[in-house]
């Protein structure tokens, strides 16, 4: 891991971060600083976000007395903030050792811990800082999160709901909540939580992806296209809005949208094989097979060992009575995903059977339709947009965010 300065922050004790920024307080505080100076300089930088400034006044008011707990605290912050979770994470401890009733310090060492994948130490730490102070909402929230990755579904709605009751207005609590009611096959009371999500802050474009997302896996196309263009409305880069508005489009028969929608989400993310593949369907069901034959033949040259590409030039060229080469197409899906063939075994047997190439085109066409097309791109495709990277845009796209008040 590396901080912003693009140091290593995994050195540990062989190589100490040392901030940069001027030392501030040191010259323009007449005569000795106190330790109180240095707290309040660095309070004062940390509201100004001049976080490698701050960072030095915390630490000169520890060089005088070490055993300030609130000090601790703010230079964990800072260096959670950039990155260095080790380093935040011992100061974190310190401040606990100093006042085991911070819990702040609680919270954030669970926090840690959590992304550091110790879950029984971060679940530890939530449940202290919930015992000292039960409004503290990220310890709630945090606590749902373990609970429901370990199955705990009452106890993760219990904390979620805890939350809400402290905020009515929280966002991500709202979708947190609607992930749990779908985890327990209760579609109703999600849909219920995500319009309240989009209700309380209707700029809240994870609300409208999530329904979206929800209506498509109930077969609701028409309704999951209202979603996703709501989504466009207010998040016009974000590749992923497009592509799911094309992949509802062509579930209505819109082809013509379907194509613009793949279209678009490829302006935005080249990369994104879903979309190519997508789009040369929704091409081919337009009847515009010369261009769809381009966009796999394309596709197949950079994804040599995909096996949609294949598929889907075995389904092109069955379809245009290219027979010879749609069973070739369909021997290299095979062989590129060997998986289809212990879901379909007839594909080998009419593979290996004596029938003529156009019998064995169409009959490969028929067991390929069984195996729809996925709806959604793996998860290596879904940085398009402007919503893509990073630790904290990542954090934005799973949690969503608090309304701000007016």
């Amino acid at each position: 891991m590396t901080d912003n300065n693009g140091n290593d922050a995994g050195r540990g004790q062989r190589e100490r971060w040392q901030p940069r920024g001027k030392r501030l307080g040191l010259k323009e505080l007449k005569g000795r600083a106190s330790v109180r100076d240095y707290l309040v300089q660095g309070r004062e930088l940390l509201k100004e976000e001049r976080y490698d400034e701050a960072l030095i006044q915390f630490e000169e008011a520890l060089r005088n007395n070490p055993d300030i707990a609130p000090a601790h605290l703010a230079v964990g912050n800072i260096h959670y903030k950039q990155g260095r979770l080790e380093q935040a994470l011992t100061h974190f401890q310190r401040a606990i050792s100093i006042n085991n009733q911070l819990a702040p310090a609680l919270l954030m060492a669970g926090n840690i811990y959590r992304e550091l994948g110790d879950m029984d130490k971060a679940l530890k730490d939530y449940e202290a800082a919930l015992e000292i102070d039960p409004k503290l909402i990220g310890a709630q929230l945090g606590a749902g999160k373990i609970y429901m990755s370990q199955e705990r579904l009452d106890e993760a709605e219990q904390r979620v709901r805890e939350s809400l009751r402290l905020n009515p207005e929280l966002t991500a609590a709202r979708v947190f909540l609607a992930n749990i009611y779908l985890q327990k096959k209760d579609s109703p009371a999600a849909v219920e939580q995500l319009r309240l999500a989009i209700q309380t802050d209707p700029q809240f474009w994870l609300g409208y992806l999530q329904l979206g997302k929800l209506y498509l896996d109930e077969g609701r196309h028409a309704e999951a296209l209202d979603e996703f263009r709501d989504l466009i409305a207010r998040q016009p880069d974000y590749a992923l809005g497009h592509y799911f508005a094309g992949v509802s489009a062509m579930e209505c028969a819109d082809y013509a949208a379907a194509v613009r929608g793949f279209e678009e989400a490829l302006r935005l993310d080249p990369a994104m094989e879903a979309a190519h593949s997508r789009l040369a369907a929704a091409l081919m069901k337009q009847g515009d097979y010369e261009r769809a034959r381009i966009e796999l033949l394309d596709l197949a040259r950079t994804k040599r060992r995909s096996p949609l590409a294949h598929r889907l030039l075995g389904d092109l060229y069955a379809s245009t009575g290219h027979y010879r080469q749609s069973v070739e197409a369909y021997q290299a899906a095979l062989l590129h995903g060997p998986q289809l063939g212990d879901e379909y075994p007839q594909i080998a047997e009419i593979l290996h059977s004596a029938l003529s190439d156009g019998q064995k085109a169409l009959a490969l066409r028929e067991v390929f339709a069984q195996a729809p097309l996925a709806a959604e791109p793996p998860e290596r495709e879904r940085g398009g947009g402007s919503m893509g990277g990073g630790r904290g845009g990542r954090r934005r796209m799973l949690q969503g965010r608090r309304r701000r008040k007016p």
